[in-house]
């Protein structure tokens, strides 16, 4: 979503010729994925009782699956947590319910929580870091529990969604709504326009404005624009 922006909200599925179109973008730019007709999948929240258990409910359109959070494979190792509980509805259905306030904490993948419940959001949890927001700012929390990188920057990443009762279908209400994801000892950071890489330890690899843009990448590397093309260099390390 960083590099490519299919540009569209939705895609009736139809709509054979926008599918094309998106698919001969793609492989132009050399990739392997493809756009296809499909079915909306279901997705993990992770809910902390009053003592501080942690369980992970799964929403699908067949209803709510509650199991403890460390049953769940493929977790990376910090999760966000919310707390809430899962409760029956008049007709028969469930929700959840959210504590008032809806304020999250980080927590590991087998349940353990490492902050109290003071951030307005947390996402894009890796096995090092996981992103925390505070008065729209974003940060990090590391394994241990401690802000290694303060919520001051922007988010810059994917977009969100909402319904739009005039056309009766989904639209994109805002685009960059997510901090980049902290991987390989590193992450980048948006403040004021500028682009940055920050380390663990609060020091600069690549200081505000030094590159025009960045994004993480994998096997020790890390993308940077320069020039206004992008290019893989290697991490220290």
């Amino acid at each position: 979503g960083h590099l490519f922006d299919p540009g569209s909200a939705s895609l009736q599925w139809e709509d054979k010729t926008a599918y094309d179109r998106f698919n001969d973008e793609l492989e132009a730019l050399g990739t392997s994925y493809r756009l296809e007709v499909g079915h909306g999948g279901g997705t993990d929240y992770f809910l902390a009782d009053e003592t501080g258990a942690v369980t992970a409910v799964g929403v699908s359109e067949n209803g709510f699956n509650v199991r403890p959070v460390a049953e769940v494979e493929g977790l990376p190792g910090l999760i966000p947590v919310r707390r809430g509980a899962v409760v029956p509805t008049d007709d028969g259905w469930e929700k959840i319910v959210w504590d008032e306030g809806e304020r999250f904490a980080a927590a590991t993948s087998h349940g353990e929580l490492l902050t109290d419940f003071v951030y307005e959001n947390a996402c894009m949890g890796t096995d090092e870091a996981i992103a925390v927001c505070k008065e729209g700012k974003w940060g990090y929390v590391d394994t241990a529990g401690k802000e290694i990188i303060p919520c001051e920057y922007e988010p810059f990443w994917g977009v969100s969604w909402g319904w739009n009762e005039e056309t009766g279908e989904q639209q994109v209400d805002a685009r960059g709504v997510y901090p980049a994801p902290f991987t390989q000892g590193c992450v980048v950071v948006k403040q004021n326009g500028q682009t940055g890489v920050l380390k663990a330890d609060g020091s600069w690899l690549l200081k505000m404005g030094e590159a025009e843009d960045a994004a993480p990448a994998f096997e020790g590397l890390l993308w940077v624009k320069t020039g206004g093309k992008w290019g893989a260099v290697k991490l220290p390390g």
